[in-house]
C-alpha cells in the first residue's frame, strides 16, 4: 500500500496533472523546480545578490575533483613505474574522469553570463506562450512536460549510478570482513597508492574509504546538474523551433492575392508585423545555441576524445579481473553511465539539427505564392540560416550526432577485442 501511494505521488509529479498550464502567467522555474533547485545549488541563477551560501557546492566539487585527481595522477605514476599494466589502466580511466569533472565545473563558472542568457530565454518563452501565442499553450506546455520527464529520468539514473557504486563498495566490505580469510585485506573502491603507505590498515582504510564516498557523491551529483542543464537547454531550443514553425505556418492565414493597391498595403504590413515576430524568435534561437555552444563545446569535444578510450579500458578491467575470479561490479556500472553518458548530448545535438533544418521546410510548405515578392526574401535568408551546421564543431573533431555515438562504440569495442587478444605477461 505504502508502495503504490509513493508511486502515485510520484506519477503525478512526473507528469504535472496537478499543474493548471491553462490559466495566467507560468513561472518557467515553477515548472522546471528539480532544475531551480539544482541552478541555486551550484549559483547560476541570475539573482541581483547571490547568497553566500551557493558557493558551498561549486567549492566542494573542485576541490574534491582536485584531490581525487592529484591522488589518481599519484597513483598512476607509481603503477607506470613499477608497469602495473591492469591497475594502471583502471587508474588512467579514473583520472581522466576527474579531468572532465574538472572540465564541467570550470565550463559552468566562466559560462554563467551564458546561463542567464539561457534562463532570461526560458522566461520569455513562458511569457510569450501565456499571452500572444496563447493558441499554440496546448503544444508548448505538451513539450515541456516531455522536457520535465526527461529532467527527472537523467536525474533518476545518473544519481542510481553513483549510488549503485557507493553501495556495491560497502557490500565488497561487508563480505570480506564476513569471510575474515587469512591474509585477506579490506578492499578500497578505487586502485589508490600513496607512497608506500598500506592503505588497507586503519586509520588510512577508513579515511580513503570515506573520502571515495565523497568524490563518488559529488562526482554524480555535478553530472546530474550538467546533464539536466544539457537536456533542458536543447529542449528549450528545439521548443523556439517548434514555436518558429507554428508562427510559420499561420503566417499566410487570412492572406489572400491582393485585389487593389489597399489589400495589397494591409496584406504586406500585416506579413510584415507576423514576420518580425518569426524572425525575432528565430534570431533568439539561434543565440540560444551559441550560448549552449559557448558552455558545453568543450565539454562534448572531450568526451568524443576520450569515451572511446574510457569506455574501451572499463570493459577490458572488467573483463580481466572476471578471468581472475573477481566480480568489479563498480567498473561495470561505470562503464554503463559512461555509454548513456554519452549517448544522451548526441541524441539531443541530433535531435536539435533535425528540429533547425525543420524551420527550412515550413517555410517551404507556406503558401508564400499568395503573398507576393515581399514575404520570400525572409523565407530564403531564414532556410539558408536553418541548414548551416550546428557551431559545436572543431577542426579535427567530428559533428557531435549519433552517427559520431556509433563510430565512438565501435572504436571502443575494436581496441577492447584487441586488448582481450593481446598477451600482457607483466609480474
Amino acid at each position: 500500500m505504502i508502495f503504490t501511494r509513493y508511486k502515485k505521488r510520484f506519477l503525478v509529479y512526473l507528469n504535472k496533472e496537478n499543474f493548471d498550464h491553462m490559466e495566467g502567467l507560468i513561472d518557467p522555474f515553477e515548472f522546471h523546480s528539480l532544475f531551480l533547485v539544482m541552478a541555486k545549488l551550484f549559483s547560476v541563477m541570475d539573482y541581483k545578490e547571490i547568497p553566500k551560501w551557493m558557493y558551498i557546492s561549486p567549492i566542494c566539487s573542485a576541490a574534491s575533483a582536485v584531490s581525487a585527481g592529484t591522488i589518481f595522477l599519484i597513483s598512476s605514476v607509481e603503477y607506470v613505474r613499477t608497469f602495473k599494466v591492469h591497475a594502471l589502466t583502471e587508474c588512467g580511466t579514473y583520472l581522466m574522469i576527474m579531468c572532465y569533472k574538472f572540465l564541467i565545473l570550470c565550463s559552468i563558472v566562466n559560462g554563467k553570463k551564458h546561463y542567464h542568457n539561457f534562463l532570461q530565454a526560458l522566461r520569455d518563452d513562458f511569457h510569450y506562450i501565456c499571452t500572444r501565442g496563447f493558441k499554440y499553450r496546448d503544444r508548448f506546455f505538451a513539450n515541456q512536460r516531455v522536457t520535465f520527464r526527461a529532467c527527472v529520468f537523467v536525474a533518476i539514473f545518473i544519481g542510481s549510478m553513483g549510488g549503485g557504486m557507493a553501495i556495491l563498495a560497502c557490500i565488497a566490505v561487508l563480505v570480506a570482513l564476513h569471510r575474515r580469510e587469512e591474509g585477506a585485506v579490506r578492499p578500497l573502491p578505487f586502485p589508490f597508492w600513496l607512497f608506500g603507505v598500506n592503505l588497507h590498515a586503519s586509520p588510512a582504510y577508513e579515511m580513503l574509504f570515506l573520502s571515495s564516498m565523497l568524490f563518488t557523491f559529488f562526482h554524480t551529483y555535478l553530472y546530474i546538474f550538467m546533464m539536466m542543464s544539457q537536456v533542458l537547454w536543447i529542449r528549450e531550443i528545439t521548443c523556439k523551433a517548434d514555436i518558429i514553425r507554428w508562427n510559420l505556418q499561420d503566417l499566410l492565414v487570412d492572406v489572400s492575392p491582393a485585389r487593389n493597391n489597399e489589400e495589397e498595403n494591409y496584406y504586406t504590413a500585416l506579413i510584415k508585423h507576423r514576420m518580425r515576430d518569426i524572425i525575432m524568435m528565430h534570431h533568439s534561437m539561434i543565440k540560444l545555441t551559441e550560448d549552449y555552444a559557448a558552455v558545453f563545446k568543450k565539454c562534448l569535444l572531450y568526451e568524443q576524445m576520450l569515451a572511446s578510450p574510457i569506455i574501451c579500458m572499463t570493459a577490458y578491467c572488467f573483463a580481466e579481473k572476471f578471468d581472475a575470479g573477481e566480480i568489479q561490479l563498480i567498473l561495470l556500472v561505470l562503464c554503463t553511465a559512461v555509454i548513456v553518458v554519452v549517448f544522451v548530448p548526441s541524441y539531443l545535438c541530433t535531435h536539435l539539427l533535425e528540429k533547425c533544418q525543420s524551420i527550412s521546410d515550413a517555410c517551404w510548405d507556406i503558401p508564400f505564392w499568395n503573398a507576393g515578392p515581399v514575404v520570400r526574401v525572409y523565407l530564403v535568408l531564414m532556410m539558408q540560416r536553418s541548414l548551416r551546421p550546428l557551431p559545436i564543431v572543431a577542426a579535427g573533431f567530428d559533428d557531435i550526432s549519433l552517427q559520431t555515438y556509433s563510430n565512438i562504440m565501435t572504436r571502443s569495442y575494436s581496441c577492447f577485442n584487441m586488448l582481450r587478444q593481446a598477451d600482457f605477461n607483466f609480474s
